[in-house]
């Protein structure tokens, strides 16, 4: 528990190249950074995710108006029914689940321990895949934990 934060449910994930973040009392926001920026204008910046040309919102409402959690879910039955019809693996894949799920892993054992943890899953990732997972495990390697409230970060 952590006071003031009613459905926060959020996450960071920090890289050498950025950093995002996501909270899920603020479902239509994504918050950025990226270590590239020029000094005068580095830090955070909020990237509202209701434009056309993101994933989806060009089957709801004019640009700017939110979608809800619902909505999701109506995007992941449509993912799935387009992939059984179109005889295709989905994605995300049963595999980018087991992905997710070390990820998940290393957190858990990151705070356990209190110290920083590798990926295992990288080499593997890098082996099978092409793309933006590659793109992504070489942005971001390392998981660190933050104790919600402490201010704790390994």
């Amino acid at each position: 528990m952590s006071a003031g934060h009613k459905n926060s449910l959020g996450f960071e994930v920090n890289g050498s190249q950025g950093s995002i973040r996501f909270d899920l009392e603020r479902l239509n926001e994504l918050e950025v950074y990226f270590a590239s920026d020029p000094a005068e204008t580095s830090g955070f910046r909020t990237v509202m995710v209701t434009e056309l040309c993101h994933p989806y919102l060009s089957h709801w409402w004019p640009p700017g108006h939110v979608i809800g959690w619902e909505s999701t879910f109506v995007h992941q039955y449509c993912e799935l029914l387009k992939a059984i019809a179109g005889d295709y693996q989905p994605a995300p894949s049963f595999y980018d689940g087991l992905k997710a799920q070390e990820i998940l892993d290393a957190i858990g054992q990151a705070a356990a321990e209190r110290r920083w943890v590798g990926l295992a899953c990288k080499a593997a990732i890098d082996d099978l895949h092409s793309g933006r997972e590659q793109a992504f495990t070489r942005a971001f390697t390392v998981i660190y934990f933050t104790a919600p409230g402490r201010g704790d970060i390994l």
